[in-house]
């Protein structure tokens, strides 16, 4: 990852062979990964991205609400809850690299 350059971030675009009207792009200035992350594994795989510039904030572009980590009731197993992104969507799954998934959660299971 020492050249960050090659990273671009899309926002507001729903299919990644097409280019929205609605999108905004951005590159990254640094990233941090999860410190027990590891390759061989699906555990603690994830990392924040600095971006570049901010975005614009539209209709199309938006940040997410992340709960309050004293609100630990909202974490309770079984709590509705929605993951977008493109990829597998499930560990081991078929890749889909073409449209925006939604998966919705209701009492952990989707």
């Amino acid at each position: 990852m020492n050249d960050l350059s090659v990273y671009l971030i899309r926002m507001g675009s729903l299919d990644l062979l097409s280019v929205s009207d609605h999108e905004q792009r951005n590159y990254v200035s640094a990233v941090y990964i999860h410190p027990n992350f590891t390759v061989a594994g699906n555990d603690w795989d994830i990392a924040l991205l600095k971006l570049s510039n901010p975005f614009t904030i539209t209709d199309y572009v938006r940040t997410i609400c992340l709960p309050p980590p004293d609100l630990e009731e909202l974490y309770e197993t079984g709590r509705n809850c929605t993951i977008t992104g493109w990829g597998h969507t499930s560990e081991n799954g078929n890749f889909t690299e073409y449209a925006l998934n939604f998966l919705h959660f209701k009492n952990g299971i989707f």
